[in-house]
This record gives structure tokens, sequence and C-alpha cells, in this order.
């Protein structure tokens, strides 16, 4: 299953679609990553698609949260859809310190805010972006590193 987003993830438009890989042909060069959980919940990927990982096409991440420990902080947001709701005001608040201190480009910073309040409104559906936002900080972010939502 691929899901490929369509639209701007900025906006409240934005959607994913989701198509079997297996029905739609990709020319040129491509990669694919899938996420699980945790190692135990991957079933091993049938024959037909073990090409992909030998040939370095296809990747698989995961999750599971660790220790703390210094890497990407994209993959550190990522890692927060298997963290608990509570743990999660904590978390964002270390990555989003690591984003004023070592982002310098107020665009890379403005993407990793987005990205963060993507994953935030995936994770409290029943919550507004908005108030997502103001609840763990990420106005105040935006305003002091110049970055406004457009």
């Amino acid at each position: 299953m691929l899901l490929e987003l369509v639209g701007d993830p900025s906006s409240a438009t934005y959607r994913f679609e989701a198509q079997e890989v297996k029905q739609k042909r990709y020319p040129g060069d491509w990669r694919a990553v899938v996420l699980f959980a945790r190692p135990s919940l991957d079933p091993g990927l049938p024959v037909p698609y073990q090409d992909f990982e030998q040939s370095g096409r296809l990747y698989r991440l995961y999750l599971k949260p660790r220790q703390e420990q210094p890497g990407s902080l994209k993959l550190h947001i990522l890692q927060w859809l298997v963290v608990p709701k509570p743990q999660l005001k904590r978390r964002v608040q270390q990555v989003m310190n690591r984003v004023q201190a070592e982002v310098e480009q107020a665009l890379e910073q403005e993407q990793m805010i987005n990205l963060v309040s993507t994953l935030l409104v995936y994770k409290f559906p029943e919550r507004e972006r908005r108030e997502l936002e103001m609840a763990f900080g990420l106005r105040e972010i935006r305003k002091n590193a110049g970055v406004s939502r457009s």
C-alpha cells in the first residue's frame, strides 16, 4: 500500500490517497519507507517485493520509542506516532528546543513546525490545529522565530 500526499500539507485541504503498489508503475528513480511501530509488527516482505528492499528502493523504519539518542529531528518527530499522549508534551518541547538551536533557516524551521503541527492533529483528531499549536507552544515558537502560518 502506498500513501501519496496530495496537495499542500500546510493547508486544510490536503489528503492522502492510498494505492496498491502493484497497480501503479513508478517510472524513474523512486524510494519508499515502510513504517512500523516496532519490529514485532513487521510481517516481512512478500517475495515479489523483496527485490525493492535489496535494491535500496524500500527501507523499513521502526518507530519504537528509544531512550533519548542524538539523531534526525524528523525521525524523532515521526516516533511520536507511537508515544503515549501523556508523554508527548515533553517530547514536543525537547524537539522544538533542538529545532530552535540547530535549524538556522526560517523556511526549514517553518517546515519542522508544520510537521510537528500535522502530527499533533493526527495524534489528537478531536482537537483543532490552532488549539494544539497553542497548547504545545508552537504559536510562541513561530512568533519568536519570525515564522508565520500561511
